[in-house]
């Protein structure tokens, strides 16, 4: 069991990328238009958090999903590591034979250099030693603090 379910927590949660998966790759406004609707649907239904999760290319694109998203509270945190690892993960993750793989492998170092330094961060937190649970529970706890 998750720990918002745990704690009893009412909340939605989606992954931007999720949203648009297409050939060929990618589509960026399908993305933020559906992140749009799907947003305020879940808020519009009376979900008082709303987990979303997405990998920051760059400023801009942090400000599109942050203009998709309704009006209120934005804990933004950035979870870091090593490009090495994000590399070492995504190959366990994907299917070996994933036309797409080579690419995420190659922007993983990117995305690494990219992220340290968006603007906005509330909480950044290391998931070099740290497993899911240790992440969620971090997260939680700032958020109530």
């Amino acid at each position: 069991m998750g720990l918002l379910e745990a704690d009893d927590v009412s909340y939605a949660a989606l992954e931007v990328e999720a949203l648009s998966l297409v050939h060929p790759w990618p589509d960026d406004d399908a993305a933020f238009a559906h992140l749009e609707f799907v947003a305020n649907s879940f808020h519009s239904r009376g979900y008082p958090l709303l987990l979303v999760s997405a990998t920051i290319e760059d400023d801009n694109y942090l400000r599109r999903v942050l203009d998709s998203l309704p009006p209120g509270d934005v804990f933004f945190v950035r979870l870091e590591a090593p490009p090495e690892l994000l590399r070492e993960r995504l190959m366990q993750r994907e299917p070996p034979d994933w036309v797409g793989l080579p690419r995420l492998l190659d922007a993983a170092g990117e995305v690494a250099l990219s992220n340290a330094s968006l603007p906005g961060v509330d909480l950044v937190l290391s998931t070099v030693d740290a497993d899911e649970r240790e992440v969620a529970a971090a997260i939680r706890d700032a958020i109530a603090a």
